[in-house]
């Protein structure tokens, strides 16, 4: 039976050496697949101890397993259980590679919800699972004193050189090159496409000389196309 003195304990601070720091990117950018962030670099981080884009906030989180520990103290005889069940009688995942858990302990039962987007295969069903844990866990009071504290805003950081033309275009050709690639085409395709682009570009505008080509064409011509793509 769920007590107050259970939910205290349920609830009570975890040891120093159980929090961990993870980062948690911010940029819609530096999230995407098939393009490169033209704004932040990507660099090693003496908080979290990743290598990952500037982009990003470092924040607190404790593991599944100190979870499973503290639900193991207070309650031996917790339990999960999926939501649902597909037809082969395994847990069901929903479209977006979640998977909702009922999670019971003390006799109460609430909801979690787990997700491991940056993982594959079996890896990415346990990192789900122990998602979820975390996740419902909080309903309990499991850590939520951690996602309570409000951070302070980011600090505006101080502006870095500018960039250069040559330096910007340099990486539109880079985004435009990546997001080519991910359709399959070669770096050739990539290149005569443009020029074909910016020649017709040039002829409605009436330009007859000096038609830009890939490999030197300007910042503002290179966006102009990265739109026409639909990258973003």
């Amino acid at each position: 039976m769920m007590t107050p003195e259970k939910l205290a304990e349920l609830a009570a601070p975890f040891p120093p050496e159980a929090v961990g720091i993870r980062p948690q990117v911010w940029c819609p950018d530096c999230w995407a697949r098939d393009v490169e962030c033209a704004e932040h670099v990507v660099k090693p981080c003496a908080e979290c101890g990743t290598t990952v884009t500037e982009a990003h906030d470092d924040v607190e989180y404790v593991g599944h397993a100190w979870v499973r520990e503290r639900l193991n103290k207070v309650d031996p005889m917790w339990n999960w259980e999926p939501l649902a069940y597909d037809a082969d009688g395994l847990p069901m995942f929903d479209r977006f590679g979640g998977l909702w858990q009922k999670i019971t302990v003390c006799g109460k039962t609430m909801l979690g919800y787990g997700d491991a987007p940056n993982q594959r295969g079996s890896r990415a069903v346990k990192e789900t699972i122990g998602d979820g844990l975390r996740n419902g866990g909080q309903s309990f009071g499991i850590a939520l004193s951690m996602w309570q504290q409000r951070r302070p805003p980011r600090a505006v950081q101080p502006a870095g050189p500018k960039l250069t033309d040559e330096q910007r275009a340099a990486r539109l050709r880079d985004q435009i090159k990546r997001f080519q690639k991910g359709k399959g085409k070669t770096f050739a395709t990539v290149v005569n496409g443009f020029d074909q682009w910016a020649a017709k570009a040039a002829a409605d505008a009436g330009q007859t000389e000096d038609v830009a080509v890939f490999r030197t064409a300007g910042p503002d011509l290179l966006t102009a196309y990265k739109k026409r793509l639909g990258i973003k």
